[in-house]
């Protein structure tokens, strides 16, 4: 659908994000799935960050304190992480560091679920929350922020669309003061306040393995230089134009994968002016 920019200075704003992001090499700590280790790291260097990652325990403070923002990702939960996420919380909380959590197949899994609940017990809090629509609504329910029974995902799919998942995105952001950012076919972002949508992208990023979890990643290199409502634009925003632009510079998947990578790294000024969008659709929570 057209999409009309509710505020030129919005994009001005992410135009200025991404031009100070390309010349800062920030080191962003990750712990992320191993399915998606390799596209995390390359769309953060090809933003112009220094990407770690990790998975022990020993290493975290010490990884957490040289970095400018951090990156949990839990779609492939190995035994360590018992030890290594809530070392790594701590440390995140004593460093003051911005985060993003990525709760992949949030409802599977003790382990996973434990890690989920003990951010809740402690208080760890993350400064953004990207998911997908279902993701969203089962960490809502895990952490009874909704009335709803934990829902069974469909691996690592959503069964929801976005528009489903708004209410719970705002009572999450409201109850943890993060932002949170729903993805799918329309993004949704909202700090509790303020809700945007974000229009654009194109099916094959759903063919692409850890597409959604980069876009995790590319949230917290953008941590590093503005605020986390503002991250989760930007890096929204940059994902829907990279999306679609490439997917319309391709013959195939293989293709789009070379073209998106190129378009991370080179989007800029024109091509946020020349594609619209995000807009600010009335909300039905």
């Amino acid at each position: 659908m057209p999409c009309k920019i509710i505020d030129e200075s919005i994009e001005n704003d992410v135009i200025a994000a991404i031009i100070r992001l390309k010349s800062s090499r920030n080191i962003i700590a990750n712990v992320t799935n191993t399915v998606s280790q390799n596209l995390v790291a390359n769309v953060e260097l090809a933003l112009g960050v220094s990407p770690i990652m990790f998975n022990m325990p020993d290493e975290a403070k010490e990884i957490v304190s040289i970095s400018s923002a951090a990156y949990i990702n839990l779609g492939t939960v190995i035994p360590i992480y018992e030890q290594t996420i809530p070392s790594m919380l701590i440390s995140l909380k004593n460093n003051k560091l911005p985060w993003v959590l990525d709760p992949v197949a949030v409802g599977f899994g003790k382990l996973r679920n434990k890690l989920f609940l003990h951010m809740l017990e402690t208080k760890c809090f993350p400064s953004v929350i990207r998911g997908n629509a279902t993701e969203i609504i089962t960490l809502a329910n895990l952490w009874s922020l909704t009335q709803n029974q934990i829902l069974i995902t469909s691996g690592v799919d959503t069964i929801n669309t976005t528009e489903e998942a708004e209410s719970a995105a705002i009572s999450l952001s409201l109850f943890t003061n993060a932002t949170i950012a729903v993805s799918g076919e329309v993004d949704f972002i909202t700090n509790g306040e303020k809700h945007f949508h974000l229009y654009g992208g194109s099916i094959m990023m759903e063919q692409v393995t850890g597409m959604g979890c980069s876009l995790g990643g590319a949230i917290a290199a953008f941590l590093t230089v503005t605020s986390p409502l503002y991250a989760a634009i930007a890096a929204s925003m940059i994902y829907k134009i990279a999306g679609k632009i490439s997917a319309t510079n391709s013959q195939g998947l293989g293709d789009f994968v070379s073209n998106f990578h190129n378009l991370i790294n080179k989007i800029g000024k024109t091509e946020i002016l020349e594609n619209k969008v995000l807009t600010n659709n009335k909300l039905n929570v």
